[in-house]
């Protein structure tokens, strides 16, 4: 298709370019996010700590996308930190270490 330069269309279709590709970015930044959260377990995740790293990894990347666009992430935040507390990541034992003294 093509567009003319008054093409009001034009600018249209910029935009809805430009919000498919944040919507990928964002899906990759939740992807990374989502398998750092469930390799921080530590054991083999359950179905229900994928779904949970998932909620966290898209709060995470939601309250990103408002600071960068200077919007306040405050209400988001304090779910996330609800979310946070209720999960299964915070209490993740640390691998025992042998220590040669």
């Amino acid at each position: 298709m093509t567009y003319s330069k008054d093409d009001p269309t034009k600018a249209a279709a910029r935009g809805w370019k430009r919000m498919r590709e944040l919507s990928a970015r964002n899906q990759i930044e939740i992807e990374v996010l989502t398998q750092e959260l469930l390799a921080s377990l530590r054991r083999a995740p359950r179905p229900i700590d994928r779904v949970i790293a998932e909620a966290v990894a898209a709060a995470t990347v939601r309250c990103r996308r408002l600071r960068e666009m200077g919007k306040d992430d405050s209400v988001e935040r304090h779910a996330l930190a609800r979310m946070i507390d209720r999960s299964p990541f915070l209490n993740t034992p640390e691998p025992v270490t042998e220590q040669h003294g």
